[in-house]
């Protein structure tokens, strides 16, 4: 019997299901050993994000299958680490893996182009450590004066980083301009009387 392409998309379609489902399945484990193993998730979440794994299961949105697993008040730090795991990709998994979730986000910090000689620290280093490395703590300095600039509380300041880093996965832009564009017309488009945030607005038109 001769496969036609139909009956080939829909071996393909169901073998795409199962490997995104297999995904699903990890990221479930390893949301429930987050403290323990949280690298690891960061880079499955980038993994399935990147390659649109959830349109595979029936999903239009990344942001509809977070809502859909029921992960409640933890999907903030999903998020996290969903933004660490994409500033991070360059760096092999398996290595990237071997690094602690604090170090993890002060190296996430740091430009692609000095990072290459943190990564041994970042996984042997205790966080105070390797804080204090000039590489890390410059970018952290000057993360901190911008939010000063800005006048923006901590929380904010980082709330209104998700919110970039979510538009420049939804408009695969690396300008600001285009992420704060999109942002803007989210929330024109929501006029949030409901109350929601304007991080919020954005998500649902993910």
């Amino acid at each position: 019997m001769t496969n036609t392409p139909d009956a080939i998309v829909r071996v393909s379609d169901a073998r795409a299901a199962e490997r995104a489902k297999a995904q699903q399945e990890r990221i479930i484990r390893l949301h429930d050993a987050v403290g323990k193993q949280w690298t690891k998730l960061a880079a499955e979440l980038h993994d399935f994000k990147h390659h649109q794994r959830w349109k595979e299961l029936g999903f239009k949105s990344f942001d509809s299958w977070m809502k859909s697993m029921g992960f409640g008040k933890s999907r903030s730090t999903l998020y996290h680490a969903l933004r660490i795991g994409s500033a991070l990709a360059e760096i092999p998994r398996a290595e990237l893996e071997q690094i602690p979730k604090a170090n993890a986000t002060l190296l996430a910090k740091v430009p692609e182009s000095k990072r290459g000689a943190l990564i041994e620290r970042a996984q042997q280093m205790t966080e105070e450590r390797f804080a204090a490395e000039p590489e890390v703590r410059a970018a952290n300095e000057g993360e901190l004066m911008v939010r000063r600039t800005l006048l923006l509380p901590v929380s904010l300041a980082e709330q209104l980083d998700e919110t970039l880093a979510m538009a420049a996965w939804r408009e695969s832009s690396e300008s600001r301009e285009v992420q704060i564009e999109a942002i803007i017309r989210a929330y024109r488009e929501s006029q949030t009387d409901t109350g929601e945030t304007v991080e919020d607005a954005y998500r649902s038109r993910l």
